[in-house]
């Protein structure tokens, strides 16, 4: 388990790409997921704790809100709302925080349940 106290960006990201996750987020998701936690720990006022399986559980990337849309994503939705009606990012983001990446239309959400 690595805090922020510990490691840098680029530590993060490189603990990522040798990793069994190296595919499941963009060098810019895990960008934005450590700038986010980084935020957080600001909010709590301790060390963020990184442990890259619960990461990769905790968080989940999409190329676009279509993508979204695509996925069977239900975690955070009672049974009547699916991901396929979910309209746009503010819609989304009343039902799970968005870290969205600059520049893209790539997002970042927090998995409440895996």
């Amino acid at each position: 388990m690595l805090n922020t106290k510990e490691v840098t960006q680029q530590e993060f990201i490189n603990t990522f790409i040798n990793s069994i996750y190296k595919d499941k987020f963009s060098i810019l998701g895990l960008m934005a997921i450590y700038d986010y936690c980084i935020e957080q720990e600001k909010f709590i006022g301790e060390p963020y704790q990184f442990n890259i399986d619960e990461t990769s559980q905790d968080y989940s990337e999409y190329e676009n809100l279509k993508e979204f849309q695509e996925s069977n994503y239900n975690a955070c939705f009672d049974e009547y709302v699916k991901a396929s009606d979910i309209k746009t990012l503010q819609e989304l983001g009343h039902h799970t925080p968005i870290i969205t990446i600059k520049n893209t239309d790539r997002f970042v959400i927090i998995n409440f349940l895996h």
